[in-house]
């Protein structure tokens, strides 16, 4: 008996280091968007262009990662890329096929460019080098395993070293406002990884709960949001749309 005890023990011990380990990183983003409500996409874009205005003009160069099955940031998308836009032109627009968007959303966002990035990676590193040694605008859409830092071999860390580009990420991800909608989550957090993804899943499910407590579920409007800086010029914008 003591034995099954001590393997019990082991295990809660090990997943507690896991979520520890993993949750530690979460904790140290820095707020930049707070929960808030909006009433379309165009609130949330304006918002996120006016909390970095000071460092959006210093740059043109963007990545935009989203969640395939949650097509409803990309109307967030389109608006983010026309609130961009404003501040400085986009000479490309350039859209992952592994997206697999319809044709009425690649004119929403007026692409220039369909790429496979996964399958292309160094000709995608050799174009977006290029344009920021030219410093010609791009703005940049895939999923957001491709866009954010925590995913630790995802190809972002891998061409931002190989070819010394540094683009501004914005890393989307469902808010799950409420304990049992943490399922409509695309990725788990838990110790069993085997995709690599639960570094990310665990910030954006630590950083919802932590910030459960402050939703005001009164607030009629259709759009809950927060961003945090979660990298050197890497921001996580978790979505929720009633």
């Amino acid at each position: 008996m003591k034995a099954i005890y001590w393997v019990i023990a082991v295990a809660v011990v090990s997943v507690t280091v896991f979520i520890y380990l993993v949750l530690g990183d979460s904790q140290k983003t820095v707020p930049k968007i707070k929960v808030s409500y909006f009433t379309n996409e165009t609130e949330i874009a304006s918002s996120i262009t006016k909390i970095l205005s000071q460092e959006l003009v210093k740059t043109s160069h963007f990545w935009v990662g989203i969640e395939p099955e949650k097509l409803e940031q990309l109307n967030v998308v389109v608006s983010l890329k026309q609130e961009l836009a404003k501040l400085k032109p986009l000479q490309r627009v350039i859209v992952d096929e592994e997206l697999k968007l319809p044709k009425n959303w690649l004119e929403q966002l007026q692409a220039t460019d369909s790429i496979n990035f996964k399958e292309n990676i160094q000709s995608t590193g050799e174009l977006l080098k290029s344009l920021e040694e030219k410093n010609s605008g791009y703005f940049f859409v895939t999923a957001n395993i491709y866009s954010n830092p925590f995913i630790k071999e995802n190809p972002l860390n891998k061409i931002k070293k190989e070819y010394q580009i540094h683009p501004t990420t914005f890393s989307m991800a469902y808010f799950p406002i409420a304990a049992d909608d943490e399922k409509n989550m695309l990725f788990p957090c838990n110790a069993e990884d085997h995709s690599g993804t639960s570094a990310w899943a665990c910030m954006v499910s630590n950083k919802a709960r932590f910030s459960r407590r402050k939703i005001d579920l009164k607030n009629e409007k259709p759009w809950i949001s927060l961003m945090d800086l979660i990298g050197e010029k890497d921001y996580m914008i978790l979505l929720k749309k009633r």
